[in-house]
């Protein structure tokens, strides 16, 4: 019963199109769910170089989050514990990008050994929003997984150079 239960949660998720559907500003929207779960992911084509950084921003070397996020940061360095939902780590690296007015934070690259589903997506929803399964504070991870990959950011909503990182794989996305 409670693997029915399962399934029908999970096929509700997934047809309903938040899976990977990523709101970021009033003006753009990024429909990942066209793509689905399959698509393979360059993390080195997907990272922001910093030619394509917004006039005022630039990477930095050390981790940004949010304080009351810390579990982020948590996430990315002790990946490993999590290994029996997603995969062992083949690959991780992140990007921290300082920008003005706050917007500043971090966007993580993993890629792992085994392709992820619709049980993965579930259960990354809960790891980084709780019971909610919907981000709810100003600093809320979002993220896009396909394939093996998954991507992070851990940046304000409304952030322009998150808007900008989105914008980029999506685009990418949409040449495959």
């Amino acid at each position: 019963m409670r693997k029915i239960f399962l399934i029908l949660v999970l096929a509700f998720t997934v047809s309903c199109g938040s899976s990977q559907s990523i709101t970021n500003s009033p003006k753009e929207k990024f429909n990942f769910t066209q793509f689905g779960f399959s698509k393979k992911i360059d993390l080195k084509q997907a990272a922001l170089t910093s030619d394509e950084l917004l006039p005022g921003y630039q990477l930095t070397s050390e981790m940004l989050t949010d304080p009351d996020a810390r579990y982020v940061s948590t996430f990315y360095y002790g990946v490993v514990a999590h290994a029996p939902f997603l995969g062992s780590v083949v690959e991780k690296s992140f990007q921290s990008i300082d920008g003005p007015d706050r917007d500043c934070g971090s966007i993580m690259y993993f890629e792992f050994d085994r392709e992820m589903d619709a049980a993965t997506y579930t259960y990354l929803n809960r790891l980084f929003w709780g019971k909610r399964m919907t981000p709810s504070s100003w600093y809320s991870p979002e993220f896009f997984m396909s394939s093996n990959t998954l991507v992070v950011w851990c940046l304000p909503m409304k952030s322009p150079i998150k808007e900008q990182s989105q914008k980029k794989l999506f685009q990418m996305l949409s040449k495959m």
